[in-house]
């Protein structure tokens, strides 16, 4: 499997508390995190700002675009500073496309063992769906407020925890914020912003989604 595009596809994660009593489970806290998420629309707009600190480094490498979530499709990540190019991330497969919309990297999430159940995690999370969570992760939180949540969550399967040790989610009624301590000690902090519905993807966004 290609390292560069398996770690893109984990940055895009890539790519979406009163507290509860410390016996609550994880099921609960998650379903108490679920309850707080906003409706999701069939479609979600929205922008990132994305921090990655290398171990050792004083100053983080940043990058920032836009990205579109399609229920139960995938998502389409696409970084504008500093070059230009987009990932997509569907259930079946990674395909990262250059600038000029041709595509540069395609794997098959089936033929790379546990690729599939970590693309499978990264959907859940970016499009806030969180009821796959409890068996996947060991999961910490807390409620904050009315609205506000965090959740750690420290991954069980190997082929997960070989790329991150944890995952900080917080949010609202939107994921708001991601931050990833990989295994190898880098850092990756990627902020959400402008999250709005869309009443539908443009054709040029099902065309990459699509791979046509």
């Amino acid at each position: 499997m290609s390292g560069l595009l398996h770690r893109r596809a984990l940055l895009a994660l890539l790519a979406s508390i009163a507290s509860l009593p410390g016996a609550a489970s994880a099921a609960t806290l998650v379903e108490a995190v679920q309850a707080r998420l906003a409706n999701r629309p069939p479609a979600l707009h929205g922008e990132f700002e994305q921090q990655r600190t290398l171990r050792g480094a004083k100053r983080a490498l940043v990058s920032r675009g836009e990205f579109l979530i399609l229920r139960d499709r995938g998502v389409l990540w696409r970084t504008r500073e500093p070059a230009a190019s987009s990932l997509v991330i569907t259930p079946t497969t990674l395909r990262a496309v250059g600038a000029d919309g041709r595509v540069q990297q395609q794997l098959d999430v089936a033929r790379v063992p546990g690729l599939k159940e970590f693309t499978q995690l990264m959907l859940a999370l970016l499009a806030g769906d969180l009821g796959a969570l409890s068996t996947q992760f060991r999961i910490d939180g807390e409620l904050l407020g009315a609205h506000g949540w965090t959740l750690v969550l420290e991954p069980l399967a190997p082929a997960v925890a070989a790329q991150m040790a944890r995952v900080r989610v917080e949010g609202d009624g939107f994921v708001q914020q991601v931050t990833i301590d990989e295994a190898g000690g880098d850092r990756v902090q990627i902020r959400f912003s402008a999250q709005r519905p869309a009443a539908e993807a443009t054709p040029a966004e099902l065309a990459l989604l699509e791979g046509a």
